[in-house]
């Protein structure tokens, strides 16, 4: 899809190098990481956790420590979801992605059956977001346990 074509087109330009300015080749390696995540390409979570380590105070930070719990969400590793999801500066996320952010650890939480700790993330989905049904359900589910 547009995701692996952004990447590989990232990666030529990336191959090609010379004369980058230290943010041009920071943003270079945000679009190489987060398409190459986007793609479902294998591999994104390594150049992700490497962006993170060579541009530990980049402004994109939360998009790239957000994606990154999002890998272990969808592959079932709550504990690691909710590890990262804890150190994203949710400032930085917008609406939308707040709502999955607050829906997807509260989830994180209750399949661990940390129900205290999911109830303040459950509150916090938008009435509006397509979230909030999940969000309820979980409290709900939660209640009885």
């Amino acid at each position: 899809g547009k995701y692996l074509e952004a990447w590989e087109e990232f990666s030529k330009v990336k191959q090609m190098g010379g004369g980058m300015d230290e943010i041009s080749l920071r943003e270079l390696d945000y679009h190489l990481a987060m398409s190459a995540y986007l793609s479902g390409k294998s591999g994104s979570s390594a150049m992700l956790e490497n962006y993170l380590v060579l541009y530990p105070k980049s402004p994109r930070e939360a998009q790239v420590r957000f994606a990154v719990g999002n890998i272990f969400y969808d592959t079932e590793q709550y504990g690691d979801a909710i590890d990262n999801y804890l150190q994203v500066n949710t400032v930085k996320l917008d609406q939308e992605q707040l709502d999955e952010y607050n829906f997807k650890t509260c989830y994180s939480y209750f399949v661990r059956a940390d129900y205290y700790s999911m109830r303040p993330f459950m509150e916090r989905v938008s009435f509006k977001s397509p979230y909030y049904p999940h969000a309820q359900s979980c409290i709900g589910d939660a209640a009885y346990h």
